[in-house]
């Protein structure tokens, strides 16, 4: 049977009506439940005929799953449940709340979609590994994987997937775009850049950027060369060499020479000129490769302090002769006495690759 009792009080205002039933309360409150076939025959058997009822009477209904107080709407034949009750049942399935349901009745339901929660009340939000939140089409949270140039782990580290050796380039539609570098110049994958061979033409180089006619610029450096005290006092005999050989077709050029003397105690005396040259020849008579200081100049060091070599230019009229060759320090003369300090050269050249 789907109504197993009914009695209706008569003596009250409103009056009260009990009904007991084995229908769910979504049933109860479905339009036509009460004059259902199935109901009115129940109905009927229970009270052996017509049962009398007014639009004013109070249900209680005891339903499949709970209890709650109802009215009938005799315009839609279904019980509506009253505010404050809403039927709400006196069980609830574990892990699951209270949602109302198209009727306006809470119902117990399981917790779904982007959001889970236990029994104990504690809520999560179920994400796939490596995923993020993020709003669809639809103005929704949905979880989706990271994906273009960036990537990310279930620790929370983002990377940038970029190919050995490229860079990131903004493409024609401004986005960033893994591109290996070319033309004049080519990076490593440790960022070291190189410029290709014969890339730096007379063409790419501003006017008066270098002041020697058919040289093609190759590379420019600063090396820094201690030199003893007997070094200095020796170098008449046996130059010193400050600069190797750069290879085949390679001129070294010197902008200068910053000599930082460390004086200790006694003056050098004697020698003659100091100039850097060319090859490995004595008493300092190599094609010159930088200005000339002279022997009074080192010799007047009382102190710490600095002299300088400038740039020389003497046999740039025939840069073959000099091509892959080292520099040297030497001194014309005699050799240079007495002096016990300590020099650090800091030497500024360029290798360059003649015309």
């Amino acid at each position: 049977m789907t109504v197993t009792a009914l009695a209706r009080n008569f003596d009250g205002n409103p009056n009260i009506v009990t009904m007991v039933t084995t229908s769910s309360n979504t049933d109860i409150t479905t339009a036509g439940w009460f004059t259902l076939p199935s109901t009115v025959a129940d109905i009927e058997l229970l009270q052996n005929g017509d049962f009398q009822t007014a639009v004013t009477d109070l249900w209680l209904i005891y339903y499949a799953t709970g209890i709650g107080f109802y009215t009938l709407d005799p315009s839609t034949n279904a019980f509506v449940a009253l505010s404050g009750n809403a039927g709400l049942s006196t069980t609830l399935s574990n892990g699951n709340i209270f949602v109302g349901n198209a009727s306006n009745v809470a119902t117990g339901v399981a917790v779904s979609g982007i959001l889970a929660i236990t029994n104990a009340g504690v809520t999560s939000i179920p994400l796939p590994s490596a995923e993020i939140l993020v709003g669809n089409g639809g103005g929704v949270a949905a979880p989706v994987a990271v994906s273009g140039i960036v990537s990310l782990s279930n620790a929370g580290v983002t990377s940038i997937p970029l190919t050995s050796a490229h860079i990131l380039v903004g493409s024609a539609g401004n986005a960033a775009a893994s591109v290996a570098l070319s033309g004049d110049a080519t990076i490593s994958n440790t960022g070291v850049l190189t410029i290709g061979a014969g890339a730096v033409t007379q063409s790419k180089i501003a006017n008066n950027a270098v002041d020697y006619a058919q040289l093609a610029l190759d590379v420019a450096a600063t090396t820094t060369v201690t030199l003893t005290a007997a070094q200095i006092n020796g170098m008449y005999a046996t130059p010193v060499q400050i600069l190797a050989a750069q290879g085949a077709g390679k001129l070294i050029l010197i902008d200068s020479i910053l000599w930082d003397i460390a004086f200790v105690s006694a003056q050098y005396a004697s020698g003659g000129a100091i100039q850097a040259q060319y090859g490995n020849t004595v008493h300092g008579a190599g094609s010159p490769a930088s200005a000339s200081i002279a022997a009074a100049t080192l010799n007047g060091v009382a102190a710490s302090g600095f002299i300088a070599n400038g740039s020389g230019s003497a046999t740039l009229n025939a840069p073959a002769t000099v091509e892959n060759t080292a520099v040297f320090l030497s001194n014309a003369t005699g050799p240079f006495t007495t002096g016990d300090s300590t020099v650090t050269l800091y030497i500024r050249y360029r290798v360059v690759t003649p015309a």
